[in-house]
């Protein structure tokens, strides 16, 4: 498969939507998205990637409570015949949502709720990107995205873009939802490559021209070398996906994440894979479809992972852990978008010759499209164990004959009717009529919420204490995603499920064909918690693709 093929691939992950888990470890991984509904299977390859590039060129339960409201203002002592009124309770900007404790707005993932600020003095200028009147947010946007650079409008005009509308949607509703102590969230595009480091260091550069506090993305995450670089420059990186736990903790306090750190998803990836398959002869996995495979001796193993300027060290940690449970690599392949591109080609007969039964891939969403169809074009059917690429519209367009044969761990929400997912509320109470996509709307959330905590006089170390004030939650309902931040925690997401592709599956956002079920109906681990008894994988009685409808949250 050409190198171009995968480019083109690749390219459209990081532009389109987020994914869930991607590469590892305390060390590692990659990013990538979606689009809303695949193209139809009947669509060549090359025209499918061709289409998702295109529409791409725009924009690239139960809580625990540590950290209660603050207590009411101060009540006046107005006497009334020798008896004292009830205390006086400050104003919130917004009606509370739940208790124990009540949120700032109706998403499960909320800040606590606040009551509102009536000071005068909020420090001004306390830290880069802060003023008195506003916190500037960098959003990336994709390098042809017609939308300009710098400042986004404060207001709505009939030549903005749909995207550029979007954003002023997000921008609105963050400023009227959360506390922000007389400032508001103002954001700023910079254009970002995919595969050129030196444009996206210069895209930071941009950022910080432009004075941004902290840089998100309009997809998921920024790209690797920027992430790199905007800690370098002291501006906060939120979104970053699967890095190493030392990239969190060396760059501290300028690197957080939704998603969970490489370290854990590594743990878990390998705990799944050392407590379900190692030692085992391989077939449940790939229906022994490959007629050269042994089927009767232990499982030989091969990994795959994505691996650059900011997730490192994820081969050496991958060996050592699956030492633990007696494997050892027969071929392990790195690559990235940048600078290693060329070392994806030739990987499938890499893994066949080596005589790779089971493969634990760790990678960005969408190079399993050139991986998947190279394999079956060597005849070559090996079992797949994989970490996080739980996006439906990208596994569609892998080889079904493989994708078949994937298992492995999901971290992000199961997939729910949009109609009951926060950002599609959240974007309706600013415009009704929008039809909006899951952008950047959860990094923004978070943000918004360590803005929030942090009180008036905004910096970067009380911007980490105000996310450590976001609850702990478990992941109640079990359609959500449980976790918070706390010391040498830097990301939200802290468990995950299993789950196994279903060519036949029904997403429910799309008409087409293909969805991952999640295995006994969407129970989630954390690190230690996976089973080593039987799974049933590929059994429907005992999976899910979705959850009821009415399960907002």
């Amino acid at each position: 498969m050409p190198v171009g093929y995968l480019i083109v691939a690749v390219t459209a992950a990081f532009l389109l939507l987020p994914t869930a888990l991607r590469p590892p470890v305390d060390q590692q991984s990659s990013s990538a998205a979606f689009s809303p509904d695949a193209p139809p299977d009947d669509t060549p390859p090359e025209a499918l990637l061709q289409a998702i590039r295109q529409a791409s060129s725009s924009t690239a339960g139960a809580t625990v409570n540590d950290e209660p409201p603050p207590p009411p203002e101060d009540p006046e002592t107005i006497t009334v015949q020798g008896t004292a009124p009830p205390p006086k309770p400050r104003a919130v900007r917004n009606r509370c949502f739940g208790e124990n404790p009540p949120r700032q707005t109706e998403s499960i993932y909320s800040a606590v709720c606040v009551p509102a600020w009536t000071g005068d003095d909020n420090g001004g200028a306390t830290a880069f990107g802060v003023t008195k009147e506003e916190v500037r947010i960098g959003l990336t946007i994709g390098e042809s995205a017609p939308e300009p650079e710098g400042p986004i409008p404060t207001s709505f005009s009939d030549t903005d873009t749909d995207d550029m509308h979007d954003f002023i949607v997000w921008q609105t509703y963050f400023n009227e939802r959360f506390e922000m102590y007389g400032r508001k969230m103002r954001f700023v595009l910079a254009k970002q490559s995919i595969t050129d480091e030196d444009q996206q260091r210069q895209s930071v550069q941009k950022f910080k021209e432009f004075g941004a506090f902290a840089i998100t993305a309009g997809g998921y995450g920024q790209s690797s070398s920027a992430q790199a670089e905007s800690v370098r420059q002291h501006i906060i990186d939120f979104g970053s996906v699967l890095n190493p736990c030392s990239f969190y903790r060396n760059n501290h306090p300028y690197a957080f994440s939704f998603i969970i750190d490489g370290c854990k998803a590594r743990s878990m990836h390998t705990e799944l894979a050392c407590k379900q398959f190692a030692g085992k002869p391989p077939g449940p996995l790939n229906e022994k479809k490959d007629l050269l495979m042994n089927y009767e001796q232990p499982r030989k193993w091969g990994l795959i992972l994505y691996q650059d300027e900011s997730h490192y060290g994820g081969t050496q940690a991958y060996v050592d852990d699956m030492a633990k449970c007696g494997v050892e690599f027969a071929a392990k392949q790195e690559f990235n978008l940048t600078s290693s591109q060329e070392n994806i080609a030739g990987t499938m007969a890499k893994m066949k010759q080596a005589g790779v039964t089971t493969i634990i891939i760790a990678t960005e969403v969408y190079t399993p499209i050139v991986l998947t169809a190279e394999a079956t074009k060597l005849q070559y059917f090996p079992e797949w164990v994989q970490i996080g690429l739980e996006i439906p519209d990208s596994a569609r367009l892998y080889d079904q004959d493989q994708a078949k044969h994937m298992v492995g761990l999901a971290g992000l929400e199961i997939p729910r009717i949009k109609t009951d997912r926060d950002y599609y509320r959240a974007y309706k109470e600013i415009d009704p009529e929008g039809d909006p996509a899951d952008v950047a709307f959860r990094s923004l959330q978070q943000i918004a919420g360590g803005i929030q905590g942090a009180g008036p006089k905004l910096t970067p170390a009380t911007f980490w204490e105000g996310l450590q004030k976001l609850p702990q939650r478990v992941p109640e309902p079990i359609w959500s995603i449980g976790g918070g931040y706390g010391p040498n925690d830097y990301t939200y997401m802290d468990y995950t499920s299993l789950i196994w592709w279903d060519p036949a599956g029904k997403d429910p956002n799309s008409s087409y064909a293909g969805a991952w079920q999640f295995v006994h109906f969407g129970k989630r681990y954390r690190p230690g918690e996976f089973p080593t008894g039987p799974v049933p994988w590929f059994d429907k009685t005992q999976s899910f693709t979705s959850p009821p409808k009415g399960s907002f949250g």
